[in-house]
């Protein structure tokens, strides 16, 4: 061999197929981060949490509004399915004359209680009525629109539930940010 020197088949830096190398433990670096790199990390999420929790409140409010309204939709149906299912009246209340503090669904003659709801957290409620009466044949006693509105906050769509005299309800979203003329 040229040099002098003979080559095994292992490579002239291996002995055995282990490295001489010294490993990173054995030079004094135990790995992990720095100080340092910690705040700075530390220091990038806080900055983008500015950024992310004033978005995520108009989110946590949409979603609130969302649910009131489908529970109150859920409400309004079952009301009405009753109503023809056990061929007598069916009531959904407000609780103390009103929405926001929560309804419940009760059969008109005898009283028996179908369902409750509670109390709605941040929503403002405007409805035709503090009752509604669904006949045995499903009509409403009361028509128009029940409009629900996240309460102080402008930026949130308003949601509503408008109940026909066939005694249908639907839910609708405005579309226009208008609360007066109701959701279109």
């Amino acid at each position: 061999m040229p040099g002098g020197r003979a080559r095994s088949g292992l490579g002239g830096d291996r002995r055995g197929g282990r490295s001489w190398r010294a490993s990173p433990v054995a030079r004094g670096w135990a790995g992990g981060f720095t100080l340092i790199e910690i705040l700075i990390v530390m220091a990038i999420v806080g900055i983008m949490a500015l950024f992310a929790v004033p978005a995520m409140r108009g989110i946590i409010l949409d979603q609130r509004l969302k649910a009131a309204a489908n529970e109150l939709h859920l409400s309004l149906f079952l009301a009405r399915s009753e109503a023809v299912k056990r061929n007598t009246g069916v009531t959904v209340a407000a609780t103390g004359g009103d929405w926001a503090d929560g309804w419940s669904v009760t059969v008109t003659s005898g009283g028996a209680l179908l369902r409750a709801a509670d109390a709605l957290n941040g929503v403002t409620v405007t409805a035709p009525a503090s009752s509604l009466e669904f006949g045995r044949d499903g009509r409403a006693s009361v028509t128009g629109s029940i409009q629900l509105v996240a309460t102080g906050e402008d930026s949130v769509s308003m949601r509503c539930i408008d109940l026909t005299l066939a005694g249908m309800p639907t839910t609708a979203v405005d579309t226009d940010g208008d609360s007066s003329n109701g959701c279109n």
